[in-house]
């Protein structure tokens, strides 16, 4: 018996359990898989199963059934390629007449993309299709270099923090979930959340400051039907309050990081991974402990960890590592011993690449976003913006006047059987100044044009400022703003506001 001596009924089952890019290999096999691979009834289970892992906002389950053929389609493109007002200069949709599956698998030869028009007169503004508003009282008396929001996958919650609480909200309802406050002088200085599957929690990462030098890291599971939650994980680490790192978590991993003071003894910089379920953790640290400034930059994905940092020679240098190559080098967390630093040359990596020339000396600017393909599992779309300066080495007590250079990096990473690693990259545009923001999978990013006073989203493949749009009150920036790995929204303050915005 063949796969197409199966019933149909069998069939549209089983391609509802396959990924959409194995839906669109099928299809191109016969004329009745194709028939089949485009029946509505297989594409309301793949893009259901897509909001179920969080890749798609504010659509209920009804809502998703409620959308024709074609529009479901179109959603999961949107996904790929962000807004279509994000996009001028690129084709539409609705100007080719190619079938939906075609349209849906036309994307860029590269991920870098060539100028498609010349730059307009005037630069553009997007058109907006929903936006959301609660309302925080007194968040407009807050410091606001000292506050976060973070939307969660499926677009009902929001974390905000400011230095002494962290609150979550439920957007559509307007009402606070959970909150945490600490008395002063301590402060959250940082947090991270991952929803779980299905919506129904999130688990957050919550970092904040104690007395004597040491900061107090906690993972407690949040319910967001109940409000109730339930501590998963709590450390106390010693905290050279210099700069740190975003943290980060991904499964039952998740780290934490700083970097220190020219005059702090080696390490200078670091990381430290926690595997919350077995309480365990470790002390990752790039070997380059003679150089005055260590920038370092780390980001997980589901069993990995990405490390970005210079190396020895003063070049900036991308690594990856599976969570199973530190399995030697985990040590108890009731263990009081001081832990000793892992070093990464000292790690097996799966990925190690210099990605920068020596003589660039890139310093505080690594951004590094990592996201899983919606249409393929396994697969993963990096990008990596570095800024910095460039010029000739020399030695100590004398200056040179360095250049400002900002170079953007984009990858294709699949982790399926066997690691299959793609790198493009290019100087990204010098009149645009992108902002801490965060990086769409559809590879946009918020920030200003240099010299103009006007704020937007550009794309990170375009290397111009052909590609920039301007959002909002574009003559002044948002405050907070963080823009959605899939949905594209811009999450930011306005006054006592916090306010979601998706675009066309």
């Amino acid at each position: 018996m063949t796969f197409e001596d199966l019933p149909e009924d069998i069939i549209r089952s089983i391609l509802s359990f396959c990924d959409i890019r194995t839906v669109l290999a099928v299809g191109r096999t016969t004329r009745y898989n194709h028939r089949l691979s485009v029946e509505k009834l297989v594409w309301v289970d793949l893009v259901q199963d897509l909001r179920h892992r969080g890749f798609i906002d504010c659509l209920s389950h009804s809502d998703i059934q409620s959308l024709s053929q074609e529009a479901l389609v179109a959603l999961v493109r949107r996904i790929l390629t962000g807004p279509a007002s994000w996009n001028l200069g690129r084709p539409s949709l609705d100007a080719t007449k190619s079938s939906f599956i075609s349209r849906l698998k036309r994307q860029p030869s590269a991920i870098f993309l060539k100028k498609t028009s010349d730059p307009p007169a005037t630069q553009p503004e997007v058109e907006i299709s929903a936006r959301r508003a609660l309302s925080r009282p007194g968040a407009a008396m807050e410091d606001p270099s000292n506050r976060d929001l973070l939307l969660l996958s499926g677009g009902e919650y929001l974390i905000a923090r400011s230095r002494p609480s962290l609150e979550c909200w439920n957007i559509p309802a307007n009402t606070l979930v959970w909150s945490r406050s600490v008395p002063e002088p301590l402060e959250i200085f940082s947090f991270a959340a991952e929803v779980l599957g299905g919506g129904d929690g999130t688990n957050i990462l919550i970092c904040q400051t104690c007395r004597f030098g040491v900061c107090s890291v906690e993972i407690v599971n949040l319910h967001f039907q109940t409000g109730l939650t339930n501590t998963l994980f709590s450390n106390l680490y010693p905290d050279p309050a210099n700069w740190r790192i975003k943290p980060r978590i991904c499964g039952n991993i998740a780290c934490i990081g700083w970097e220190c003071r020219a005059d702090q003894a080696p390490p200078k910089s670091f990381c430290i991974l926690i595997d919350w379920k077995r309480m365990l953790h470790l002390k990752l640290a790039p070997d380059n402990s003679q150089h005055q400034e260590c920038p370092i930059f780390v980001n997980l994905i589901r069993d990995h960890v990405f490390f970005v940092a210079n190396n020895r020679s003063g070049s900036a240098e991308i690594r990856l590592f599976d969570i199973a190559a530190f399995s030697a080098h985990w040590r108890p967390t009731a263990d009081p011993a001081p832990l000793k630093p892992v070093y990464t040359t000292d790690i097996p990596t799966i990925v190690c690449e210099k990605i920068t020339k020596s003589w660039y000396n890139f310093r505080r600017r690594f951004d590094l976003h990592a996201h899983e393909s919606p249409v393929e599992e396994g697969r993963y779309r990096v990008w990596l913006c570095l800024s910095g300066f460039t010029g000739p080495k020399l030695g100590k007590g004398l200056s040179v006047e360095y250049r400002p250079l900002r170079f953007v990096y984009g990858y294709s990473l699949s982790l399926k059987d066997k690691v299959h690693w793609q790198q493009a990259a290019a100087p990204a545009a010098d009149n645009i100044d992108y902002w801490q923001s965060g990086t769409s999978y559809s590879g946009h990013k918020y920030g200003t044009l240099n010299g103009s006073g006007e704020f937007g989203v550009f794309r990170l493949a375009d290397a111009s400022s052909t590609s920039f749009v301007m959002v909002g009150d574009s003559q002044s920036p948002h405050h907070g703003v963080q823009i959605s790995p899939y949905s594209g929204a811009l999450t930011y303050y306005e006054r006592d506001l916090v306010v979601v915005t998706y675009y066309k």
